[in-house]
């Protein structure tokens, strides 16, 4: 077949399935270029899932009358006039293609009166080519009709879902737009019926309890720093998908897998495998830092240096966790506690006990080797009465508001997982009495070859020692005590390093492994005084309720619940 160029009418078809896929891309695209406008107030009406019709209508900045022809001319726009303005575009439009696009498979009219104009103009399009311009009454702002989408292309028609799956895309999209832009009014209205509205009070907070519900009002947390503004939901709140997390970009709406995993990583620690947080969450850098040009519908971004943003944001977002999250509100109910006797001695209310230091070494007289924690007093004052163990796997103890159930294991492995974090700028070492050879496969030396810096710097001594073969000399202080086989202990950490079950780079998954192999096991008998160390320094710890993996470290009974169980309420 010979080359030819298309006629004019097949190009715009073929360009408007690029930027119009389905009824929300042009009630996106018409928003967008309403918060150009300046637009203070956003009227999103829409029938039969928006195919019948579309309706946006904004007071924003209006359309001069000798402008409104150009709208629907292909790369016409008033926002950029130079090449050099791709280099930091401020404006959510900028192509010119959106109008041009949305006029070649529909049936448009643009009505638009600019402030200083004494009445407004019309605009007809059907199919692409232009109708009309008549003058006609009309408030300041723009009002944009959309009819009979994808009329004259039957193919994007048949590609289209029901009315109520596309009314329900038009719904995320209108509430992605007015969670990146609180200050600005947006209704939604459906078949004649309004399904969402906001205030534009400029509150964030304010149009996420009106997309999500407002049982959430009380479980939010704000985030307010330079670089990330927006809210979190408690991490007790999770969902099946990510689909409840917005993230935008200088206000844009976008769709980051880099910064969606930063979000979720962030709370990796704090909700169980496979379930994801609720968050809205605008992120402000350079405009100069963000390229906004490099998808049709605008909807993926690139930025100048991904890796240090994600690492910024994942390290905010855990900042305002630990914040917000931790167990203050326990220690302050066990401080009002009278004093507990237990075998390790008894405290007098105000009295501080001698802290037990997990991590720290200690002689022979003060560790049990076979259960790997140090015995001593009672780690904080007066803080749970231990009761016992059930099965050598959980513990019981006793708090003024009730029984609590500790999972040994994953209360051990948190506190060794913050031991391995905060203690990694200054890991100090023990020397092993005699070097343990390290047995590995190839892939496994190889590796270890490109990462012995990142094991240094936890406490780890290791050194080749000729034919691929290592030796391990010293482990991290805060696990000397265990009394492993080392050499198969740092074998099995590295052996682990693809283990699903551990996220992040390689630095975080070694720092995961490190706590789960080194925490005592389910079947390990523990003395009174060991648990009640263990206990003092979970409650020190910043993540205290949940492991590593998001699985909880202890389970609350109240008084109420034993009540009720046994008959007494």
């Amino acid at each position: 077949m010979a080359v030819h160029v298309l006629p004019a009418a097949l190009a715009a078809k073929i360009a408007a399935g690029e930027v119009v896929e389905r009824p929300a891309s042009v009630v996106k695209e018409l928003c967008e270029n309403a918060l150009d406008a300046r637009a203070t107030s956003i009227s999103v009406e829409i029938e039969q899932g928006g195919l019948r019709r579309v309706m946006v209508a904004d007071d924003g900045a209006g359309i001069a009358p000798d402008d409104l022809p150009l709208t629907v001319r292909r790369y016409a726009t008033s926002k950029i006039e130079s090449v050099d303005d791709l280099a930091a575009i401020r404006t959510l439009g900028f192509r010119g293609e959106a109008l041009a696009s949305i006029a070649a498979v529909s049936h448009l009219a643009i009505r638009s009166r600019a402030a200083q104009d004494d009445a407004g103009r019309l605009l007809t399009v059907v199919g692409g080519e232009q109708a009309a311009v008549e003058a006609t009454a009309a408030p300041v702002g723009t009002a944009v009709e959309v009819r009979h989408l994808f009329f004259n292309v039957p193919a994007r028609l048949a590609f289209c879902k029901t009315p109520r799956a596309e009314a329900q895309r038009v719904v995320q999209c209108v509430q992605h737009l007015a969670l990146s832009h609180p200050g600005v009014r947006f209704s939604l209205g459906v078949n004649g019926r309004e399904v969402f509205r906001t205030s534009g009070s400029g509150s964030m907070a304010d149009v996420f309890v009106a997309m999500h519900g407002h049982e959430l009002a009380e479980q939010l947390v704000p985030v307010d720093e330079s670089l990330l503004n927006g809210v979190l939901v408690q991490p007790t709140v999770h969902r099946g998908n990510r689909t409840g997390v917005s993230l935008f970009v200088n206000h844009r709406w976008v769709q980051s897998r880099a910064l969606t995993y930063a979000v979720t990583d962030a709370f990796a620690e704090l909700m169980p495998d496979g379930r994801f947080p609720l968050a809205a969450l605008n992120v402000t850098l350079p405009w100069e830092d963000v390229d906004v040009n490099v998808h049709p519908q605008k909807a993926d971004i690139r930025l100048r240096d991904s890796s240090a943003v994600v690492g910024q944001v994942r390290r905010v977002l855990r900042e305002v966790l630990s914040e917000h999250v931790a167990v203050q509100p326990l220690r302050q109910r066990f401080q009002t506690m009278d004093t507990w006797q237990s075998d390790a001695g008894s405290v007098r209310p105000g009295q501080a006990a001698q802290a037990v230091d997990l991590f720290r070494p200690v002689d022979a007289a003060q560790a049990s080797p076979e259960n790997g924690l140090a015995s001593g007093t009672p780690a904080t004052p007066a803080t749970l009465r231990v009761l016992g163990q059930l099965g050598a796997m959980y513990v019981i103890a006793e708090g003024v508001d009730g029984m609590y159930l500790i999972d040994q294991h994953s209360a051990h492995e948190r506190v060794l997982y913050e031991a391995v974090l905060k203690r990694l700028p200054e890991a100090q070492s023990q020397q092993l009495l005699e070097p343990q050879s390290l047995s590995l496969a190839p892939t496994h030396l190889q590796w270890l070859e490109s990462h012995v810096d990142d094991l240094t710097r936890m406490g780890f001594a290791l050194e080749p020692f000729g034919n691929g073969a290592w030796l391990l000399r010293a482990v991290p202080v805060f696990l000397a005590e265990k009394g492993h086989d080392w050499g198969k202990f740092v074998t099995t950490v590295i052996e682990q390093k693809d283990n699903p079950d551990y996220r992040g780079d390689p630095l975080e998954r070694l720092r995961w492994v490190i706590a789960c192999h080194g925490a005592v096991k389910a079947g390990d008998a523990l003395s009174t005084a060991q648990i009640e160390a263990l206990l003092g320094a979970l409650e020190r710890c910043d993540l205290a309720r949940t492991c590593p993996h998001g699985r909880p470290t202890m389970v609350r009974l109240s008084h109420t619940q034993l009540a009720r169980e046994f008959g007494r309420t």
